[in-house]
């Protein structure tokens, strides 16, 4: 289940949104020549409330991840905010660090 909040001033971005299939970012990039400079990623477990239990098919208080993205242009404007919540069943966070 995510939830997207994107600068509005944007124009047509309803328009751009509908049937969108992959990620915003690549959209904005694509669409508005927006370079996304930095991404801030914040991830911290929560107990499912029953809204989000019925919608993700879970019970209510049961584990999940609430993963928050913070996108921000070269000049450190925020232009989109996600959050995104995982069962803790579905939900696999992997990662990689090479030493340079």
């Amino acid at each position: 289940m995510t939830t997207a909040y994107l600068d509005a001033r944007l124009p047509n971005l309803e328009r751009n949104l509908e049937g969108i299939d992959g990620p915003i970012s690549a959209m904005l990039e694509r669409t508005y020549g927006v370079r996304i400079a930095r991404i801030e990623q914040s991830i911290q477990a929560i107990a499912l409330n029953k809204r989000q239990a019925k919608l993700l098919k879970a019970a209510a208080g049961s584990p999940a991840l609430l993963a928050t993205r913070r996108y921000y242009r070269e000049d450190g404007t925020l232009i989109e905010l996600s959050s995104a919540i995982h069962p803790s069943n579905r939900f696999t966070y992997v990662t990689s660090l090479v030493r340079g």
